[in-house]
């Protein structure tokens, strides 16, 4: 993770099955590495995004 100037603040791995990151993405960049498999077989990375924006009276 990144702060608004684009400096590395946090680097995170996620492995164990239901691991979470919840973060702020105005104030934050962020990124996801490759994946790759093992022995050969077809790699996959489950994602679930959920956005929240305040609604403005």
């Amino acid at each position: 993770m990144y702060d608004e100037n684009r400096n590395k603040i946090k680097e995170i791995v996620l492995k164990g099955n239901l691991e979470s990151i919840l973060l702020d993405d105005m104030e934050m960049y962020h990124s996801a590495s490759v994946i790759s498999s093992i022995n050969d077989e077809e790699g996959f990375r489950d994602l679930m995004v959920i956005d929240y924006r305040e609604k403005r009276q």
